[in-house]
């Protein structure tokens, strides 16, 4: 009979399995050792827009002792999971051939690299790296690889709140103030937060009851932090990854619908670009244009005119060796991110586009096998989605996200968190069969009564 209490429960399409402890231990595990790679544990020392040209150069040529241990260890403890769930590896072929293609041509470019000291320190990161996304692909589930992404970004707003606090640098109100926390910089930290706020959308359509409430409180918690980094990119991304989540629900569960949202959404963009022409007088003046720009924009990385003479200063380097690229990490070696910096008037070492960085790495070949990669994931996860297993939605989201990203960002194909969980992403489409609900289970919250 069941009592008066209300709970929450967890309840798996695949079958209503009780969650044990050690999947919980290890990602509390994970958690630890990842947020001193990811974040400034003791602050940034200097402030984000005031980096010295010599300090990034010097932690190019050099790395970070800590890190390189920390990684090593997220490395073996993958290899162990690995090593422990290969019974439950079913490698789906066309994923897997592009993804192992992919790493071998990343591993290749080594022999061709010009520093050779960075691609391989870059390439033993990679290896350890994916060996820890592969663990954790055949240890756990959608639900909890969800979850852990999730939450990693999210457990450091508070302590990134204090910092700045303490460090008299918290101004929300201010016009040119932007949230950086423990981030190394504003726009990582949007990119993190923007993969949460996605996660915690789609948890908001799935609960049911109370669960909601606080849900939706949390997604607007995280969202306002979001905003206040003042990354355009990731909130306009992450509101296009939003669109594409409310449309591939549609689809599913309400086809009919499908064909009106798709015209009303190209309507709605049509008109947009429209009045912004018509109600503008000359480019620089676009009613949208100058809502996404600030006062120090002119001129600097955060505008797009700026990228695009980035991109033109790069494109001399893709002609002198389009096929091969310079090797895996390799282009931005520390003469070049001064030679770069020194022709833009700007501290910079990445190319503020993940697709045009692949091709200086790894040339046309691999840039076009990573977006294959990551289209055929997105692929993939719409088709689990559809055969209803709701977690997968959530992930091609986030891919989507992260594609649209990649645009005017490089953020995603470095060694960051979204490049991360693009790779736990990849490897456990790859390794489990989209027909076995039971191994990659599908799932919602709600709250009902306890028996």
């Amino acid at each position: 009979m069941a009592s008066s209490d209300q709970g929450v429960q967890l309840r798996s399409i695949g079958g209503g399995r009780t969650l044990a402890p050690t999947p919980w231990l290890l990602l509390i595990f994970f958690w630890v050792l990842m947020f001193p790679i990811y974040n400034e544990i003791h602050g940034p020392s200097i402030p984000y827009d005031e980096t010295s040209l010599s300090g990034i150069s010097h932690l190019t040529e050099t790395g970070d002792p800590l890190n390189r241990i920390l990684i090593v260890t997220l490395g073996l403890a993958g290899s162990w999971l690995l090593v422990r769930g290969r019974g439950r590896i079913r490698l789906q072929p066309v994923i897997a051939t592009i993804l192992f293609t992919f790493l071998a041509w990343n591993a290749l470019s080594g022999l061709w690299s010009t520093d050779q000291s960075i691609t391989t320190r870059r390439l033993a990161s990679l290896a350890l790296m994916t060996l820890f996304s592969a663990g954790c692909a055949v240890r756990l589930n959608a639900y909890l690889l969800s979850i852990f992404i999730t939450c990693f970004p999210v457990f450091g707003i508070v302590p990134g709140l204090i910092l700045e606090i303490v460090n008299g640098r918290f101004h929300p109100l201010g016009r040119e103030y932007r949230f950086d926390g423990m981030a190394p910089h504003p726009n990582v930290l949007a990119a993190y937060l923007s993969v949460s706020v996605i996660f915690l959308s789609w948890l908001c359509w799935q609960a049911r009851g109370r669960v909601r409430i606080w849900l939706i409180l949390a997604t607007l918690f995280v969202a306002s932090f979001l905003v206040l980094t003042g990354s355009r990119t990731s909130v306009a991304a992450m509101l296009a990854s939003i669109a594409f989540s409310f449309l591939l629900i549609i689809v599913r569960d309400h086809r009919r619908l499908a064909p009106v949202l798709l015209a009303v959404l190209g309507l709605i963009i049509t008109s947009g670009v429209l009045a912004n022409t018509i109600l503008s007088t000359e480019s620089n003046n676009a009613p949208l244009t100058n809502a996404f720009q600030r006062d120090e924009d002119e001129g600097s990385s955060a505008q797009l005119s700026g990228r695009v003479e980035l991109w033109r200063s790069l494109l001399p380097y893709v002609i002198e060796r389009p096929w091969t690229g310079y090797g895996y990490g390799g282009f931005w070696s520390p003469q070049r991110i001064e030679d770069v910096s020194a022709d833009q008037g700007w501290v910079i070492q990445q190319g503020h586009s993940g697709y045009l960085d692949e091709v200086l790495a790894v040339g046309i070949p691999g840039a076009l096998l990573y977006i294959a990669l990551l289209f055929v994931c997105i692929g993939s996860c719409m088709i689990r989605f559809i055969r209803c297993q709701n977690a997968y939605g959530a992930w091609a989201a986030v891919l989507v996200f992260i594609s649209i990203h990649n645009a005017t960002e490089s953020l995603n194909i470095f060694s960051s968190f979204t490049n991360v969980a693009f790779y736990t992403f990849a490897l456990s489409l790859a390794f489990t069969n989209s027909g076995r609900l039971s191994s990659d289970p599908g799932w919602k919250l709600d709250i009902s009564p306890r028996d």
